[in-house]
């Protein structure tokens, strides 16, 4: 397994070197006469639900600084589960391993304006999807940051947020990203489905802020687990806090490990296959931890 690994990284490594192409134009650098009065955009996000979701802010400002735009998104095979809840966007396209080559063709035939690549690290992925949609101007996150420079890392709204700045858009601080919220386009079955689980196991009116735990992850290695998770319910709890626990249907046991560790006071919440459904149930949180 190891040596598949190493494998998979070499390749990466090869796909980054080869396939990265022009840097793209600077974020201080502004399109001006470059860009159409109805432009394509394409923006281009193809890792994890996340980081889809946390891209949400950027691409409410873009629509609203491009009212006219064509704005469209790609999306991988891990996070096009969040595709029609993504808001102000005009086409969803998924990269899938089976059919990419016909995905790129549809991609260029749009002849775009311009392409955003939203990662914010580098991706073996998004640089190959880059390079190969041929936008008229490509946006990329610079890889000498100064926000990188110290080992800090910014809020990822404040960094995603520069790839603006090419539309004349300025920059924003920490202190700026909360008034900036992460939004989704619920469905109303999906917001109907939140409202009886709050009416039937959230006990509607009792005191205290909810913090729902999240203990799934995208992938083991990113896990927490019960033992973790159960301890961080204790102290918050002690501290005043509402904690409902939540999960996916594939850590069913580790929900249940982490209610018992929790004590009797912590919420459990049933696993919800569907994520619109599980997307609105978090909605009921005034903060999430997750992993």
């Amino acid at each position: 397994m190891r040596g598949l690994h190493r494998l998979e990284k070499g390749l990466r490594r090869l796909i980054l070197a080869t396939a990265s192409g022009p840097r793209g134009r600077a974020l201080d650098e502004p399109l001006g006469k470059d860009l159409p009065d109805q432009p394509r955009i394409l923006l281009i996000r193809v890792d994890r639900i996340g980081d889809a979701i946390i891209s949400t802010p950027v691409i409410r400002e873009l629509r609203r600084r491009q009212p006219q735009a064509m704005i469209d998104i790609l999306l991988g095979e891990k996070n096009e589960v969040v595709s029609s809840l993504l808001p102000d966007l005009d086409g969803r396209f998924t990269l899938r391993r089976q059919g990419a080559v016909a995905t790129f063709g549809e991609l260029r035939a749009n002849r775009y304006d311009v392409v955003i690549n939203l990662h914010l690290n580098r991706s073996a992925g998004a640089a190959l999807a880059t390079r190969l949609v041929r936008g008229a101007e490509v946006i990329n996150y610079p890889a000498a940051d100064p926000f990188r420079a110290d080992g800090a890392l910014a809020h990822a709204i404040v960094m995603t947020w520069r790839l603006l700045g090419p539309f004349g858009v300025g920059p924003i601080t920490e202190a700026d990203a909360s008034r900036h919220p992460l939004r989704l386009r619920l469905p109303a079955a999906s917001a109907a489905f939140a409202a009886r689980v709050e009416a039937s196991s959230l006990r509607r009116g009792e005191a205290g802020r909810r913090v729902f735990l999240n203990v799934s992850a995208s992938h083991p290695t990113r896990a927490w687990g019960a033992a973790r998770f159960g301890e961080l319910a204790r102290r918050l709890m002690a501290d005043g806090w509402r904690v409902v626990l939540v999960g996916a249907p594939a850590d069913e046991s580790t929900l249940q490990r982490t209610a018992l560790l929790a004590g009797r006071e912590a919420v459990s919440l049933p696993a919800v296959e569907n994520y619109a459904d599980f997307a609105a149930t978090l909605a009921l949180a005034d903060y999430v931890v997750t992993t």
